[in-house]
């Protein structure tokens, strides 16, 4: 008996930030900011992406970006500037520029960077957002086949979510997100702040 196995290993990692520029927040409706106001800078999102890939040249032997931002760690080359909190958040600090990079390095595939830069340039807050959810709805389209062989098949399909509002009857709860839009047109997560 012999059992064929496919070893899937990362051959391209790429790493980004909803916003690369993180600037001064000014305080809402103060007159006079209290001193714990004056240095808020906003934070952004990192996101890591990974191809992979069996060795194979079929179309289904790669997997494109595929979301593994929970899988890493990262590090600031300057925490005075720039700090990275749980889930992948890069919070400002004081102004300046930080890269920010996956830790440990990798020695598979090379580790990629991304420079943050944290201004004085202040923004004022515009928006607040908040959607409160009690559920998805998860939606899959066509199933496309992408490579067929006796011993296998391999098929691909889309998937997409919505999320539900249904709050109807007394004592219901939800997940509450908020978000908050800038007058630089940046959207930061401010739920559990």
């Amino acid at each position: 008996m012999q059992v064929q196995l496919n070893v899937w290993y990362p051959s391209n990692l790429a790493l980004s930030a909803a916003d690369t520029t993180l600037n001064k927040v000014l305080p809402i409706n103060a007159a006079t900011p209290s001193a714990s106001c004056l240095d808020m800078y906003q934070s952004t999102t990192l996101t890591l992406t990974a191809d992979w890939s069996n060795g194979g040249t079929a179309a289904a032997d790669t997997w494109r970006a595929a979301d593994v931002t929970d899988l890493a760690t990262y590090k600031s080359s300057n925490t005075n500037v720039a700090i990275i909190q749980t889930g992948g958040i890069v919070k400002g600090i004081h102004s300046g520029t930080t890269t920010i990079s996956i830790n440990p390095v990798t020695s598979v595939v090379p580790s990629p960077s991304l420079t943050i830069t944290v201004s004085d340039n202040a923004v004022c807050l515009r928006q607040l957002s908040a959607l409160a959810t009690t559920g998805a709805a998860l939606n899959a389209s066509t199933v496309t086949a992408l490579a067929a062989t006796p011993a296998r098949t391999a098929v691909r399909t889309p998937l997409s979510w919505k999320a539900q509002q249904q709050l109807v009857w007394e004592d219901s709860s939800a997940l509450v997100l908020t978000y908050a839009t800038f007058t630089d047109g940046s959207v930061m997560d401010v739920s559990g702040r």
